[in-house]
């Protein structure tokens, strides 16, 4: 049924349906169909060998991305508009470290000064309790007495020296101790007003480097924004592009539905009109095979495509389906002539009838020359001599009945076809 093995179906039913008398726009719409099936199958082709791997078609995971990235934009903008740049901002950063530097320096000399501290007036009480020389002088005339030894006087006159020596050292101690924690307490004093002096001029500066920022840090910023940009500006593309492709699917669907519909009703539309050619195959197929049914089956496809098919009983081999071929040809001349859509003639290779048998193929010659005589229109076969005896000898034809005066050959010198000859 095709005229050219590249032929699409739609156009194969379009050609038909033309003959057939059904309104060629409508069929059409099944073209469109298929452009649309391929332009959905090339691109998801494309997608799926990875040549727009970055091809994301999943739209609610697209959407989502793309809120995200909004969100950071819009925060990152807000943030540009409430900076105020500081082109010393990197002179106060270092100025506010220092400061916390050296607080870190004072407060540790200030904990190595406080144990210090603590020592040296543990030293101090510990020399005053030790320093009582009467209460030592009793305890040492308590134990010579209770060793019934009474105690000379020269040791106890030596052991009021010796007292009266460790009380002066004890003096001197106290006093050198008394003299380190005094400038130990002092320094104290000195490091708190420092520590206190340095910690409010370093809440000053991080004040002043709250409310501004650096200038490296403000274009660091802007550029982070274009970035956000960039990417809101990506995503919305590849979200438009898996819309489009969604689109395609809907579209598909939409068109392929309403040509069906389109095309359903065409043919009802045209049920009178058809049912003469569906006839008159039948009734030619009986003509030939006496002991097979023969039917011209009319339909529309699922993507509303006009089909025709057709078809005779039998074991579906080269001889039958020729046969086939040759009813429709015949049947769509000749609705077509009923209705202009066609010129009067009718051409067929030999080839048509190679598998066929001799028997009917004399069938289908008588068939075609009838036809030809009621309807008027000119049947030509194109076949060779010897398969044309076969032809006769077989079956119920003549070719007497059908001769024409030109005779082409090229048994002579001036003979050939147009001109030519074949060697």
């Amino acid at each position: 049924m095709k005229s050219h093995p590249s032929e699409s179906d739609w156009e194969t039913g379009v050609k038909l349906g033309y003959l057939l008398g059904l309104d060629v726009d409508v069929l059409n719409g099944a073209g469109e169909v298929a452009r649309l099936e391929k332009q959905r199958r090339a691109i998801k082709g494309v997608i799926k060998e990875g040549a727009i791997g970055h091809l994301n078609l999943d739209e609610a995971d697209l959407r989502a991305k793309l809120a995200g990235l909004r969100r950071q934009r819009d925060r990152m903008r807000q943030s540009l508009q409430d900076f105020q740049v500081d082109e010393a901002y990197g002179a106060h950063q270092r100025i506010a470290d220092s400061h916390s530097a050296e607080i870190r320096e004072i407060n540790d000399e200030s904990l190595g000064l406080e144990r210090r501290a603590r020592d040296l007036a543990r030293a101090i009480e510990t020399d005053v309790a030790s320093n009582n020389a009467s209460l030592l002088s009793d305890k040492l005339e308590k134990t010579y007495a209770e060793i019934n030894l009474v105690l000379p006087e020269m040791v106890s006159r030596r052991f009021e020296e010796v007292a009266a020596f460790h009380a002066s050292v004890v003096r001197n101690r106290r006093t050198f101790l008394e003299d380190e924690l005094r400038l130990a307490l002092s320094r104290l004093v000195e490091l708190a007003q420092r520590r206190t002096d340095l910690d409010r001029r370093r809440a000053e500066i991080l004040v002043l480097l709250q409310d501004s920022v650096a200038l490296d840090t403000f274009l660091d910023a802007q550029r982070s924004l274009a970035e956000l940009e960039a990417g809101v500006a990506e995503t919305e593309r590849r979200l438009e592009s898996a819309m489009a492709v969604g689109k395609i699917d809907t579209t598909v669907q939409t068109v392929t539905a309403n040509t069906v519909a389109s095309v359903r009703a065409e043919v009802q539309d045209r049920a009178d009109s058809l049912e003469r050619p569906i006839s008159l195959f039948s009734e030619l197929g009986q003509e030939i095979y006496k002991d097979r049914s023969a039917r011209l089956l009319i339909s529309t496809s699922p993507k509303g495509v006009f089909q025709v098919r057709p078809e005779i009983d039998g074991d579906a081999s080269d001889g039958i389906k020729g046969v086939a071929t040759f009813l429709l040809d015949m049947v769509c001349l000749i609705r077509a002539l009923e209705i202009g859509r066609a010129p009067r003639i009718l051409v067929h290779d030999s080839h048509l009838f190679d598998a066929v048998d001799h028997r009917q193929v004399a069938s289908c010659l008588n068939i075609g020359a009838r036809l030809a005589d009621e309807h008027g229109f000119q049947y030509i076969v194109t076949m060779n001599s010897d398969f044309l005896k076969s032809v006769e000898s077989e079956g119920a034809f003549s070719r007497d009945d059908y001769l024409v005066d030109t005779v082409i050959t090229d048994a002579t010198e001036n003979g050939g076809i147009f001109g030519f000859k074949f060697v």
